[in-house]
């Protein structure tokens, strides 16, 4: 179809046709429409986005290490998948093999370059609500590996992520074929420490979600 939004969009469509005529249930079975965001093919944007996926699990509170979950990627190529193994080097654009790449995965998924071990709490890298919720208040900038433990909706509502010469490109491109006048394309994102990575769109309102916070 070409299409990944009008394919998910008959997807769901079709299977929730499937699922009430089987189940005799009523109504829609999932409460948000599809999004999808473009993402830079480079280290940086890929392997961001990446370990906020590899991060769903400990969001949702199924382990505290992502390693841990044995239906992702991450935890298949931490047991040595080999498939799971090449899809992290596709990542990192095939600069580093497996073993060479995770030093600096692991700084994105855990603020060190090794894999840490001892107590959940202190060592698999999460803050409490309540702290990151005032140091987000006070202005200050979470690090990344901080952040990817909560809700980011740059990931779902940011339309595409990259480098500033990247979004700009996109943006020229799209204002060429809608016939649009939008004249910034590349915005900082807030509440981290993103280093070169830029949002398509300006989310003023909450772009990081954390429980508890008001």
């Amino acid at each position: 179809m070409h299409d990944l939004a009008a394919f998910v969009r008959e997807l769901k469509q079709r299977f929730g046709i499937w699922y009430n005529h089987r189940h005799n249930n009523k109504g829609t079975l999932w409460a948000e429409r599809f999004r999808s965001t473009i993402v830079e093919a480079s280290v940086e944007a890929l392997s961001t986005v990446a370990a906020y996926i590899d991060l769903n699990p400990v969001r949702a509170g199924m382990v505290a290490d992502p390693a841990d979950y044995r239906f992702s990627s991450f935890g298949r190529a931490v047991a040595g998948n080999p498939s799971a193994q090449r899809g992290y080097e596709s990542i990192f654009c095939q600069k580093w093999p497996w073993a060479a790449l995770m030093p600096s995965y692991n700084l994105i998924l855990y603020g060190k370059g090794e894999r840490p071990k001892g107590v959940a709490g202190k060592d698999l890298g999460r803050i409490d609500a309540e702290t990151a919720s005032r140091v987000l208040e006070n202005g200050g900038r979470l690090p990344i590996w901080q952040l990817l433990r909560w809700r980011v909706r740059y990931f779902s509502e940011g339309t595409a992520l990259g480098s500033k010469a990247f979004l700009e490109d996109l943006g020229r491109r799209w204002n060429e074929q809608r016939g649009a006048e939008r004249k910034r394309h590349a915005h900082r994102m807030q509440a981290g420490e993103w280093g070169e990575l830029r949002s398509f769109r300006n989310l003023q309102i909450d772009p990081v979600s954390i429980p508890g916070k008001s």
